[in-house]
């Protein structure tokens, strides 16, 4: 395989590491990055997003990664600028607790009323079927956030397991409850069992020393600034931090097993509760027909005919993201922004590398 590089844009100025370019043949991929490099300033200054981070997996490995634009207003973005990954974070958390069942430490059907129960559901006797397979894959009846409800009010709205019910809530609670299992932080935890153990130095639930001066600034859609984050608590649900390769090096991990048996591993493609079927029908002229898709341990699943897209969308006030990967094809894509309207940049980013108009099209919704 040829020889990966890193390329970093500033403006229209551009730079890469070109070594052993010339002695091998080139790669699927270089076209399209070089249609990227033309284009993103452009997408950038036309939707208003100060930086993208780009990270790809291609053959099961890191080939490229690229950063465009700024992190802040005067301060180039660089491949080593870390970026607030919102909803990205969830499938870190399921793969803590995919690491504490292989382990023995938490089982994933285990109920988690047996060390945690939250004082606002503690009279609903079915906080006793919530376990942490239902709050990963979005199932307890909690709503998102009891912040967004009228009045503030949290409960379960349904019984668990009976439906899909997207939720931050969920993997907070599962979050405590293995805190109050094994006597430790929720972050100490997934530093022990992801960060360390993967070697992922630039990705972390909470802001750190080392991360000083490398954080974007978040921008609104008024295109007003927001302070870098440097929150001190963890959240399992949103709001970690990392670079696009250090997100990029966690995918890997995932799509090669890394570290998990094939018993556990295999759970994260499991959807209990599927979304619509065959809805990519002859209105797509570049899309195989899709088969099933829903929220599984951490990812939600989009499985078409010939292949499956592995992924997660993330969005807080000043910042858009996406992770997904291929499995068959050994393929992913990282694309982190700092800006609301970023969700434009990424579908531009995504349209040069993979061709599937039902999956564009979701994007641009």
């Amino acid at each position: 395989m040829r020889k990966a590089f890193t390329y970093t844009c500033i403006g229209l100025v551009c730079t890469f590491n070109a070594a052993n370019l010339h002695a091998q043949p080139a790669q699927p991929w270089e076209e399209a990055v070089s249609r990227i490099e033309r284009q993103v300033p452009a997408w950038l200054s036309a939707n208003d997003v100060p930086s993208v981070s780009i990270a790809l997996v291609y053959d099961n490995e890191i080939a490229w990664a690229g950063t465009f634009g700024e992190q802040a207003p005067g301060q180039p973005a660089t491949n080593q600028t870390i970026y607030n990954i919102a909803s990205l974070t969830k499938p870190i958390t399921a793969e803590v607790f995919l690491r504490l069942a292989q382990e023995g430490d938490f089982q994933l059907d285990e109920p988690l009323s047996l060390f945690w129960t939250d004082p606002a559901v503690a009279q609903d006797s079915r906080h006793h079927w919530l376990t942490p397979r239902l709050a990963l894959s979005h199932q307890t009846g909690f709503p998102n956030w009891r912040h967004e409800q009228p009045n503030q009010t949290f409960g379960i709205r349904w019984d668990p397991g009976t439906q899909f019910g997207y939720s931050g809530e969920g993997y907070s609670y599962a979050a405590r409850a293995a805190e109050n299992k094994l006597g430790q932080t929720f972050g100490m935890l997934a530093a022990e069992r992801v960060f360390n153990e993967l070697d992922l130095r630039d990705l972390s639930y909470i802001y750190r020393d080392d991360f000083g001066g490398r954080i974007a600034a978040p921008k609104g859609p008024q295109g007003e600034y927001g302070s870098a984050p440097r929150h001190s608590e963890w959240n399992a649900a949103g709001d970690a931090l990392a670079t696009s390769s250090a997100y990029a090096r966690f995918m890997l991990a995932v799509m090669r097993n890394q570290g998990l048996t094939h018993q556990f591993a295999s759970k994260r493609y499991v959807i209990d509760h599927p979304g619509e079927e065959s809805v990519c029908d002859e209105a797509y002229k570049n899309c195989l027909v899709e088969t099933q898709s829903g929220y599984a341990l951490g990812w939600g699943i989009l499985a078409y005919q010939d292949e499956t897209i592995v992924m997660h969308r993330g969005g807080d006030w000043g910042v858009r993201s996406l992770a997904y990967f291929v499995p068959e094809r050994e393929f992913g894509l990282v694309v982190l922004t700092n800006g609301s309207n970023g969700e434009v940049v990424i579908r531009n980013v995504v349209e040069e590398f993979h061709a599937n108009d039902h999956w564009l099209d979701i994007l641009h919704k």
